[in-house]
């Protein structure tokens, strides 16, 4: 399990490289195709009331996926989608489990292989602003009247925000993860130039407010210094608005796309026609990341939204509506937007009140970080992109390792490791003095 682990990390994020020509998904394919029969397999031999209960908003996410997937006006599309869903969970939830009891810490093979590929990533797009720009920019969506606002660095993703969503993980889980500042400190520098230079207003923010967040929840010594920095930049802005100072912010403008900001770049008009649609299917939507659907062809407004003809479902279910939580009521309707609601809250929840010595702050990170950019992206709805991934492994072992079943028995097992080690210890010690008597 740890080398498929690996594997569908890897073939997932050399997938979503956009130099890499791969448009019929074979890497995802043979990945998620193998975490399929493992993780089913397990499942067929280990489901159990417990275990039910331990992922319960996931099983419920999945059935409702399922349901609408059946019902759904493009039925192959949405169970494919599902089929892909449930490879990667069922997959995530067998190898934690199956590795909760054996020794050492098994996020760590999880941690190690994304730090290095995303350093490996965020280097390499970095590096193609001077070797070659038409990699790095590309244009996004339509700017008529300001053309230059649509071309924004995307590295070598496809787009500006797969590589914001990229790079933001990728800072907090070099922040909040145990290493030597030698090399922490330049991959952070790399991260925090990507995306800086990505212009993803949602990724900014949802790093800042998750990195605000852990630091103050799992970094308790610095409680003081994050408070005084607070209060210093807020006295500091309220003395330039009291004393009427003229700052020169024309560059941070147009790097935070300010113009845009009045109506969010267009995602006002979008959630507002979202939420009328979505009394057209309120309780099983239209199927797994097919939620668009209702705003091209079922939609009152569909004359003013789309002139193209009807695509295949694989084209639509690429279309999003830039927020994961309205996503996810218009592909499952109210019931799977619960149980997707409750994925986040009951991983926060138990980290929260459960990891009492303070050691997962990355995984916490990760779970708060997509809690957070899902409000302006749809960032985590399925398994077709890589930072979906990564998501999907840190909310199973939240859900797993925050049990107060898991909790117990690792405290329990603690002791007994600590006497093993002195143990050992002793054992030296005695050996070495009988050797210096000899």
């Amino acid at each position: 399990m740890k080398v498929l682990i690996v594997i569908l990390l890897l073939a997932l994020l050399a997938k979503d490289a956009s130099h890499i020509n791969d448009p019929n998904n074979i890497m995802r394919g043979f990945a998620q195709g193998l975490c399929f029969l493992v993780g089913v397999s397990w499942m067929l031999g280990h489901t159990n009331l417990a275990l039910i209960k331990k992922y319960w908003p996931i099983f419920g996410y999945l059935f409702i996926s399922l349901v609408s997937g059946l019902l759904s006006p493009i039925m192959e599309t949405a169970l494919i989608q599902t089929a892909s869903l449930v490879a990667v969970l069922f997959f995530a939830i067998a190898y934690f489990e199956s590795q909760s009891r054996r020794p050492g810490d098994p996020t760590d093979l999880y941690f190690n292989t994304t730090i290095l590929a995303y350093a490996v990533i965020c280097s390499i797009s970095l590096l193609m602003i001077k070797l070659d720009p038409s990699i790095a920019y590309g244009i996004v969506g339509q700017w008529v009247e300001n053309p230059e606002a649509a071309i924004r660095f995307r590295g070598i993703y496809p787009i500006s925000g797969m590589l914001g969503a990229a790079s933001g993980l990728f800072v907090g889980f070099v922040l909040f993860r145990q290493g030597k500042w030698w090399w922490r400190a330049p991959v952070l520098a790399v991260g925090l130039a990507c995306l800086a230079l990505t212009q993803s207003r949602t990724f900014w923010v949802a790093t800042f407010v998750a990195s605000i967040l852990i630091w103050w929840v799992y970094r308790p010594q610095y409680r003081k210094l994050l408070a005084a920095v607070t209060i210093a930049v807020g006295i500091m802005v309220i003395t330039v608005e009291l004393l009427g100072l003229s700052v020169d912010t024309r560059d941070l403008s147009k790097a935070a796309r300010a113009g845009s900001l009045s109506t969010l770049t267009g995602r006002l008009p979008l959630w507002e026609t979202a939420i009328e649609d979505f009394s057209k299917r309120p309780f099983i939507g239209y199927g797994s990341t097919l939620g668009s659907y209702a705003l091209r062809y079922d939609s009152d407004n569909t004359a003013t939204l789309v002139s193209s003809p009807r695509r295949e479902g694989r084209s639509l279910s690429a279309e999003t509506i830039h927020n994961g939580y309205f996503q996810t009521m218009l592909d499952l309707g109210v019931f799977g937007g619960f149980f997707y609601v409750m994925i986040f809250v009951i991983a926060i929840r138990r980290m929260y009140l459960r990891d009492e010595l303070r050691r997962y702050g990355a995984v916490g990170y990760a779970v708060v970080f997509m809690a957070i950019a899902n409000m302006g992206e749809s960032i985590v709805y399925s398994a077709a992109v890589s930072h979906s991934i990564v998501f999907w492994i840190a909310v199973v072992f939240a859900l797993h390792r925050f049990t107060p079943e898991v909790v117990k028995r690792v405290q329990n097992e603690k002791p007994a490791a600590n006497k093993n080690v002195e143990a050992v210890r002793n054992k030296a010690i005695l050996t070495s003095r009988k050797r210096k008597l000899a």
